[in-house]
């Protein structure tokens, strides 16, 4: 098994389910600017933190600037033990498009 898509629709769906945890790896700059409501910066900074913290049974949605390098996240995490992963489809770009 592996990591999955998710797309920008399908999170905004299930975003009112407290069992989605959001994480966002972009830069901190572009994460302070804006981001998905109650997503959380993971970045090398807080990464050990995060992964002896989180709830791992929760489904864990990775989001990058345009959906690349989240799929490269997602599998690492899947990895470390998480359930059910995935990578953001289009990332933060479709995310804000989708507000157009």
């Amino acid at each position: 098994m592996t990591f999955k898509i998710m797309s920008v629709d399908e999170l905004k769906a299930r975003l009112q389910d407290s069992q989605v945890q959001v994480i966002d790896i972009r830069d901190q700059q572009a994460f302070h600017a804006e981001h998905i409501e109650n997503a959380q910066h993971i970045g090398e900074h807080n990464m050990d933190a995060f992964l002896l913290e989180a709830d791992m049974d929760k489904v864990l949605v990775v989001c990058c600037y345009s959906g690349m390098m989240s799929q490269n996240a997602a599998q690492y995490f899947f990895e470390q033990g998480f359930c059910e992963v995935y990578s953001l489809q289009g990332g933060y770009l479709a995310w804000q498009a989708s507000d157009k």
